[in-house]
């Protein structure tokens, strides 16, 4: 019969992790489980849902009496143990269906599920295709390219609904693309390692990021099928990809624009600011940009509210007459929010063709944005 005693934060943090890939919205209460296995080395939590499992091991502050294993609601174990203010726990089976938790000042008996109805999760990678990526490149995917993915309530494709990473286009480098139909985020980075073209879920390269954002070093994955396997702090984290046709997308970035402006960031920022108090509210918040040789002029309008007209400075050695766009001012500021440079370049090929938005110190991160067809 089972018997272990663990330290009460050792175990409550590595349960927090274990309680993030648990489907507490299944139907079948085993899913809403954590399988916790106790040998001679330590213990090992398994936990999954639709889209990831994991594989937690811990191997300190415990003292293994007697080895087996049990499968408990993920959710009761985590709140049980969240309450408890003694420094140790005591796990015993006293019973097949009947987990006992003893501290100095409290003692409960626990109906458990049936660990052979816990589905065979196996974490076993060694044949896989190992790769190793910068934490500072996946960091960018998280903050910069999934925001081109959560407003896509407005998309003009729903079928695109996760975030490529692709190295087999050019030698050594590694590419990312996000996007919803109406706008795109680019990534570029030095890379060197084997050639892979894969599709995640936005909300698992979220949970990647923050699993790993207390630790710089480079992330090391495994990929196999349509399976990705990361490994970090000696645990495992399993996830399934997306399974499709990427649409074609590269061209619209490489391609030659002739025609382009320079603006301040804070100072354009600031003016479309302005422009969405107005703006917001409507059905499909617009906003007009009027483009001259050194002036570029914002202007916004709601039949509740009125009006916003503003005129700010522009640098530009191309611009031969004036052009006009309208863009969907919440794509508009999205695409803003996530360059970082004091000046923005923004380039088109004609009027009310797509318009690529880049920062003027780096082409390793652009954006593209269609305007909308309408007038004020």
């Amino acid at each position: 019969i089972m018997k272990f005693t663990i330290q009460t934060k050792t175990l409550l943090s590595k349960l927090s992790l274990a309680n993030q890939t648990v489907d507490n919205l299944s139907l079948n209460p085993i899913l809403s489980g954590v399988l916790v296995e106790v040998n001679e080395n330590g213990i090992i939590l398994t936990s999954s849902n639709s889209s990831c499992s994991s594989k937690i091991f811990i191997n300190e502050n415990l003292n293994v009496e007697k080895e087996g294993k049990f499968l408990i609601k993920s959710k009761t174990l985590y709140e049980i143990i969240n309450n408890i203010s003694d420094d140790e726990v005591k796990f015993e089976i006293i019973d097949n269906g009947i987990l006992r938790l003893t501290t100095k000042n409290y003692h409960s008996d626990y109906i458990l599920l049936d660990t052979n109805s816990y589905p065979n999760i196996s974490f076993d990678h060694q044949d896989w295709t190992r790769v190793v990526l910068k934490k500072s490149f996946f960091d960018n995917i998280n903050t910069k390219l999934t925001n081109f993915i959560d407003v896509s309530n407005e998309s003009l494709n729903h079928n695109v609904t996760g975030v490529l990473v692709d190295t087999t286009r050019k030698d050594n480098k590694i590419e990312s693309i996000a996007t919803n139909g109406s706008q795109l985020g680019y990534l570029e980075c030095e890379y060197e390692g084997p050639k892979f073209k894969i599709v995640i879920n936005p909300s698992n390269i979220k949970f990647i990021s923050s699993i790993t954002k207390d630790d710089n070093s480079d992330i090391l994955f495994y990929l196999k099928d349509s399976k990705l396997m990361l490994e970090t702090k000696n645990n495992l984290f399993l996830f399934k990809l997306i399974e499709t046709n990427y649409p074609s997308v590269y061209r619209a970035i490489e391609t030659n624009y002739p025609y382009s402006f320079i603006a301040d960031k804070k100072m354009l920022s600031s003016a479309i600011s302005r422009a969405t108090v107005i703006a917001q509210g409507d059905k499909s918040p617009m906003i007009k940009f009027t483009i001259n040789r050194n002036s570029l002029t914002l202007f916004a309008r709601s039949a509740e509210k009125g009006t916003s007209d503003e005129t700010i400075s522009i640098e530009s050695e191309t611009i031969d007459k004036t052009y006009e766009f309208y863009f969907n001012i919440k794509f508009l500021n999205n695409v803003i929010k996530t360059l970082d440079d004091t000046s923005i370049s923004f380039n088109f090929i004609a009027e009310g063709k797509q318009v690529v938005i880049k920062e003027c110190n780096s082409n390793n991160f652009k954006t593209l944005l269609l305007p909308i067809i309408a007038s004020f």
